[in-house]
């Protein structure tokens, strides 16, 4: 390892850091150390603002990508999910299945009609609305009623910090939903890589994004038969780019559960719980805008003071209604941030995707 001692020392005064960064990557990779090299290739890139080893280094990566352990070559945690799961299981929220239906649901079982008229069964769909309110429940039963495969991709597990490898992890996803037709695709969170590229920093990041949307457009490839549906909390922050035909186009506001809704998952969350005789029609009218995570909230404050008093009666009981009324006495809708946030952005905004939810917040005067 002499060699690379020297390499090491001559970085120290190098004014050509980015020659000196290949070389010892190549070194690295020549003995099978490809972490390592693929770590000295990143540091050539930084320091290479003439893009003279940039080729070089994009092929590279290529070569090495498939020897480095998991973790480091991005291994998704991708979801197949069971595909019974259909509009049935999702309670209320009438609005939105209407929604859903006649924007993904009809174009997707009917191919050969769009196809007559030169139109893609395919395409990008945007969820969005605040956190809690179900919006990846929403996208696993649209893929039951499209009888076909769910793959939920996380997009912590596509970024990656090493050059080339986040690209490649995209490429992967999508060439994984070809082979699986029909697809539904569903990326969470998807703001986190659709950011506005204006507030990005990094030609690396702007990489990433160019990546995914070539994907998402299909370009060389075939996308018909896949559905890719994303989900964001910030539709503000997502890139104007994702939003043009072609790409996240159809764009659907997932409300707060309505009143039937509301009862649905009250129902669901105590079902394994002992609890007497409880009126959930009450309980729903009573947390009006409570996301679905706001009544989980509910009823763990609910289980909690009944076991608090078991400790101090040593009397165990049943759960009752009054236990979750004082649970929901103490508790408030998390909506009402994200609905006065989208307000004020709507004050200030040109853009017109906030038309339903401006219809949502005149409907029940907000």
């Amino acid at each position: 390892m002499y060699e690379l001692e020297d390499l090491y020392e001559e970085l120290k005064n190098s004014d050509n850091k980015s020659e000196i960064y290949y070389e010892i990557a190549l070194i690295y990779i020549n003995k099978g150390l490809f972490q390592k090299g693929l770590f000295e290739l990143n540091n050539c890139l930084k320091y290479d603002s003439k893009g003279v080893f940039k080729r070089n280094i994009i092929d590279l990566i290529d070569y090495i990508i498939p020897f480095l352990p998991e973790k480091v070559s991005g291994s998704k945690r991708q979801e197949e999910i069971d595909r019974s799961i259909t509009f049935k299981d999702v309670g209320g929220l009438e609005e939105v299945k209407k929604a859903v239906e006649m924007k993904i649901i009809k174009p997707f079982k009917n191919p050969e009609l769009f196809k007559k008229y030169k139109k893609k069964s395919g395409g990008g769909v945007l969820l969005y609305g605040p956190p809690g309110c179900g919006k990846t429940f929403i996208a696993r039963a649209t893929a039951g009623e499209c009888g076909a495969h769910f793959i939920n991709v996380f997009i912590s597990d596509i970024l990656d910090p090493y050059i080339g490898v986040s690209e490649k992890n995209i490429k992967e996803v999508f060439d994984n939903a070809r082979a699986n037709k029909p697809c539904v695709l569903f990326f969470d969170e998807i703001d986190s890589l659709g950011h506005k590229r204006s507030n990005l920093r990094g030609s690396n990041v702007r990489t990433t994004i160019d990546e995914f949307l070539t994907q998402l457009e299909g370009f060389n490839t075939d996308n018909d038969g896949i559905l890719i549906i994303s989900a964001t909390n910030t539709p503000w922050d997502v890139d104007d780019a994702f939003l043009r035909p072609g790409r996240f186009d159809k764009m659907i506001f997932v409300t707060p559960p309505d009143l039937a809704a509301r009862m649905e998952i009250f129902k669901i969350k105590t079902t394994d719980l002992t609890i007497d005789d409880v009126n959930y029609l009450t309980l729903a009218e009573m947390t009006e805008l409570y996301s679905g995570a706001d009544i989980q909230n509910v009823v763990e404050l609910a289980s909690e003071y009944v076991i608090n008093e078991v400790f101090e009666t040593e009397n165990e009981r049943n759960l009752n209604i009054n236990d979750f009324i004082k649970a929901i006495s103490t508790t408030h809708p998390t909506t009402l941030e994200w609905i006065k946030t989208v307000k004020n952005i709507m004050r200030f905004s040109r853009r017109s995707l906030y038309e339903e939810v401006r219809n949502y917040i005149k409907r029940n005067k907000l």
